[in-house]
């Protein structure tokens, strides 16, 4: 049976109404992926018909299609979301990782994330920094990850990008043809997460990868949570020294220590600069 790669480089953009609606969509992809692969984790009962014809459309004949999503990329909801796909695919795992719920593990985590109930993600009454608990949607969006994390099928390689705005002064100095200085302001951010044994970004290639990226769970979160923090709603993010590191962080590109994070949407609504980067300098061997 000769085997045919179809790669799929996904972005994610923002939009909070669409954070359920993504996740029906990476649930599908999700499952795709899983159904090309005979090395996968298998589906729930609920979705064994689906998973069965996916299966079914990538073995036809003497040729088996296997798909392969490898790069991601997301904004604000499409980041949270984007992340809970490439944890799942660098760790073995399932956007299903669990049969205690009926129906879609994410849309129930994201229903259930989204009620709006006193003392989760809407706060207590009384003094708050912002509408929603910045704090309770970190600490949830992390217990989510780990449980993606938690894989026992075969890793894939995937990259992971995520957005996010920065506060404050965020300039550097150029020069312009004459030669005199001039400072540029860029308050665009943007973290990488890997489990690649390398990666290109522009003209610069950083070490091999020596653990997978996308098994921190805690500075993924972080990452995912800043990228979603729609101003007002939620407060700001203050990035950690981790985070500020290269990599995760790509941009700024010049030294700058941690800063507050906003919403990647709100300056890179839809990212698909560095997945196109990404892409035109992947490896392609057989067919694809």
């Amino acid at each position: 049976m000769s085997d045919h790669e179809i790669r799929v480089a996904l972005v994610l953009n923002g939009g909070v109404s669409l954070a359920v609606w993504m996740g029906g969509v990476v649930h599908e992809l999700d499952q795709l992926r899983r159904a090309s692969s005979e090395a996968a984790a298998p589906p729930q009962p609920y979705d064994q018909h689906i998973f069965d014809r996916w299966a079914a459309l990538c073995r036809q004949g003497d040729e088996r299609k296997r798909v392969i999503i490898d790069v991601i990329a997301g904004s604000s909801a499409g980041g949270a979301n984007g992340a809970m796909l490439a944890t799942a695919i660098a760790n073995g795992s399932t956007m299903d990782p669990t049969d205690e719920v009926r129906g879609p593990w994410l849309r129930q985590q994201w229903s259930t994330l989204g009620g709006l109930e006193p003392g989760k993600l809407l706060p207590e009454s009384g003094p708050a920094d912002s509408v929603l608990d910045g704090k309770y949607l970190l600490e949830q969006l992390e217990q989510m990850l780990s449980r993606l994390a938690a894989g026992e099928a075969a890793p894939e390689h995937v990259t992971l990008f995520v957005t996010a705005s920065g506060l404050g002064r965020q300039e550097f100095s150029a020069r312009d043809a004459a030669g005199q200085p001039f400072d540029v302001a860029d308050h665009r951010y943007l973290f990488r997460f890997t489990s690649e044994e390398s990666c290109r970004y522009k003209d610069k290639t950083f070490e091999p990868a020596t653990t997978n990226e996308l098994a921190d769970t805690l500075s993924l979160a972080r990452a995912a949570r800043s990228s979603a923090s729609f101003p007002a709603a939620f407060a700001p993010v203050e990035e950690t020294s981790g985070l500020a590191s290269k990599p995760p962080r790509l941009r700024p590109t010049w030294p700058h220590p941690p800063s507050w994070l906003v919403d990647g949407g709100v300056l890179d609504n839809a990212p698909f600069g560095p997945v196109l980067d990404v892409v035109a300098r992947r490896p392609v061997t057989g067919r694809a």
